[in-house]
């Protein structure tokens, strides 16, 4: 009897440490500022890859808003006037290279300035784009969170340089 007792023990604190030891693979924090000088509202995100995209959609666009203000930019509602709007494009494709298939992935942001109704007709004023190519792909988060963290600062930095070029 006490051998079975030492072995469940035993077992019970094996499965306790292991799950305890177990790293995390990312972990993401921010600090909301109370609130960004500038404001921008998200109309859009669009995912071109193979297989289900619609959660993919989902998470970008939840993460996006802390990404924006972790730049200095808040995010409104897309009701809510704003100084710029953002699309965001993610796209997938998958290609041979001999045996092996491997995977190009690209996450661009655009900027549009909200001075007029029409933003589907203008030209943005900032645009940024982040390409890897490799065996990565858009269904790990930590992947996505990476580029769309770079793609989204990039863009902004030349936001704004632009403004201050004015």
């Amino acid at each position: 009897m006490k051998i079975i007792h030492s072995t469940m023990f035993l077992s019970l604190s094996l499965l306790l440490v292991s799950c305890y030891l177990m790293p995390a693979s990312l972990s993401q924090s921010w600090v909301i500022p109370e609130r960004a000088e500038q404001t921008i509202k998200l109309i859009g995100v669009s995912v071109d890859r193979q297989g289900g995209w619609d959660s993919l959609e989902k998470e970008v666009a939840a993460v996006a808003p802390l990404y924006f203000l972790e730049n200095g930019y808040h995010l409104v509602g897309s009701d809510g006037s704003a100084d710029y709007a953002a699309h965001i494009s993610l796209r997938e494709r998958e290609f041979a290279v001999g045996w092996r298939t491997r995977r190009s992935l690209a996450l661009e942001v655009l900027i549009l300035a909200c001075d007029s109704p029409e933003l589907s007709q203008k030209l943005p004023v900032a645009a940024g784009k982040v390409v890897t190519i490799g065996d990565g792909s858009f269904s790990s988060s930590k992947t996505t969170g990476t580029m769309l963290s770079r793609a989204i600062k990039e863009t902004l930095k030349k936001l704004s340089l632009a403004g201050k070029e004015k």
